[in-house]
C-alpha cells in the first residue's frame, strides 16, 4: 500500500456528531467524510464529485493531542424563527415570509447553544489513494498550495497540514498499535491506568448522503498489549516501528 502521512492541527475543531445537531459535540478522530471531503477540496473537487473520485481513499489517523472545551453562543434562530421587527406590525417578522425593516433598533431573536469543541489538536493522517492523486496531494500539502483551504469540521476553524512523510510503500505486519482500529478486531489487555476512547464514527455515506455508514472504532493512548497478534497481522501496516490500520 502506497501512502503519504501528514500532520493535521488546528487552534479549534468540531466535527459533529449526527445526533447532537442541536448541542453539538465532536468526535476526537477525524472522521472518513471529513477526511475525503477536505482532500476533495483541497485538489479542487466539486461537492457533487468528490465521492466518486475519492471512492478508494483509505486513511488511518494517530491521535497526537486534543483537548475538549467547552462553550455557548447566542446563535440567530433557524428557518421557522423571526427576525428583525417590523414597527407598522408592532411585532417580529420571519424574513421568508417579509423582510424585516433595517435599523430598528430591536434585537433579533437568538438560542444559546452549547457547543464541544476540540482545542489545540493534532493528528497524524496516513493516506492512500489513486497514484495520481496521491502525488498531486503530497505536492499540494508541500507547498501550501490549495484550491478550496482546509479546516476542521467547520468553516473558520482553519487546519494546518504539514508532511512528514512523502509517498511510501507499507508492508502489511503487526507491532506496536498507534492507529484507531475497531472495538471487536484487537484483544488487548491494559498494561497500566491509560486513556482510551472509543466512538462510533462515519466512515462513509449511504446513497444521497443520507445517513453516514459507521464503524466502533477505539484509540488507545497509553501502552497496551495486543493478545491476538497472529490472528489479525494481515489487518495492519508497518509503518516503522509501529502499526496503523486503514479504512
Amino acid at each position: 500500500m502506497k501512502v503519504i502521512g501528514f500532520n493535521l492541527s488546528g487552534k479549534y475543531a468540531l466535527f459533529t456528531k449526527p445526533y447532537t445537531k442541536n448541542q453539538p459535540q465532536s468526535f476526537i478522530i477525524p472522521p472518513k467524510t471529513a477526511i475525503a471531503g477536505m482532500i476533495g477540496g483541497i485538489l479542487g473537487f466539486r461537492r457533487d464529485e468528490y465521492q466518486e473520485r475519492l471512492k478508494n481513499l483509505k486513511y488511518s489517523v494517530v491521535v497526537k493531542d486534543f483537548k475538549k472545551y467547552t462553550t455557548r453562543f447566542n446563535l440567530l434562530q433557524g428557518k421557522s424563527a423571526t427576525f428583525g421587527y417590523d414597527r407598522k406590525l408592532n411585532e417580529f417578522v420571519n424574513p421568508l415570509i417579509k423582510p424585516p425593516i433595517v435599523g430598528s433598533g430591536r434585537p433579533s431573536k437568538r438560542s444559546p447553544t452549547t457547543f464541544e469543541l476540540l482545542k489545540n489538536s493534532s493528528w497524524d493522517i496516513f493516506v492512500s489513494m489513486e497514484d495520481e492523486l496521491l502525488e498531486e496531494l503530497q505536492d499540494r500539502i508541500r507547498k501550501n498550495l490549495y484550491v478550496y483551504e482546509p479546516y476542521l469540521g467547520v468553516a473558520n476553524a482553519f487546519a494546518k497540514l504539514k508532511l512528514f512523510q512523502e509517498i511510501i510503500e507499507l508492508e502489511k505486519g503487526i507491532s506496536k498499535i498507534k492507529s484507531f482500529f475497531e472495538l471487536d478486531l484487537v484483544k488487548v489487555r491494559l498494561i497500566k491506568p491509560t486513556r482510551f476512547y472509543n466512538e462510533l464514527i462515519p466512515v462513509g455515506f449511504e446513497s444521497e448522503r443520507s445517513l453516514p455508514i459507521t464503524k466502533e472504532m477505539v484509540v488507545i493512548m497509553d501502552e497496551f498489549e495486543v493478545l491476538n497478534k497472529k490472528e489479525i497481522k494481515n489487518e495492519f501496516f508497518l509503518y516503522k516501528n509501529y502499526s496503523l490500520r486503514f479504512i
